[in-house]
C-alpha cells in the first residue's frame, strides 16, 4: 500500500513540476503559454506570430522576389524567393523544424509549401500573404 502511495505522490509532483515549467512567452509582467502554435499559424495575428518567431518556435520564410522583399518584410523572416527554393537554398534550415511560408497574397506560399514538403520539410506550411499581415497591424522592416 505504501508503495502505491509513494508512486502516486511522485506522479502528482511530477505533473505539478511539468505544468509549472511549461514553455511560455513572458513579456513584461505577463506570461502567456503558447503551447499549440499550429492554432496560431496565421498572418492575421501579427503579435502572436512575432512573439513565437522571436523565441524560435518556427522558421519564417518570405518567398517573394527580391524587389518585393526590398520594399518591406516581416522582422526575423528569411528570404528565399519561390523561384530559388531548392535543396541548396534550404540546406541551413532544420528539416524537423516548423517552417511557415508567406508571400504577397498567399498563392506562392502554398506553392512553396508543396516544394518544401517535396524537399522533406514535413512541417512546412503556407500561412498567407503580407497583405493580410499589414491589414491586421503587422509592421514591415526594410
Amino acid at each position: 500500500m505504501k508503495k502505491y502511495l509513494l508512486i502516486g505522490t511522485f506522479l502528482t509532483v511530477g505533473l505539478f513540476v511539468y505544468n509549472f515549467y511549461s514553455p511560455g512567452v513572458c513579456l513584461g509582467g505577463e506570461c502567456e503559454v503558447i503551447s499549440n502554435i499550429e492554432q496560431t499559424a496565421s498572418l492575421s495575428n501579427p503579435e502572436i506570430i512575432q512573439k513565437q518567431l522571436n523565441i524560435g518556435q518556427f522558421v519564417l520564410i518570405d518567398v517573394r522576389e527580391d524587389e518585393e522583399w526590398d520594399t518591406g518584410h516581416i522582422l526575423g523572416a528569411k528570404h528565399i524567393p519561390l523561384s530559388s527554393l531548392n535543396e541548396e537554398t534550404t540546406r541551413n534550415i532544420p528539416k524537423d523544424k516548423i517552417v511557415y511560408l508567406y508571400c504577397r497574397s498567399g498563392k506562392r506560399a502554398k506553392n512553396a509549401e508543396t516544394i518544401m514538403n517535396d524537399l522533406g520539410f514535413e512541417k512546412a506550411k503556407g500561412i498567407g500573404g503580407i497583405v493580410e499581415w499589414q491589414e491586421n497591424g503587422g509592421v514591415l522592416v526594410q
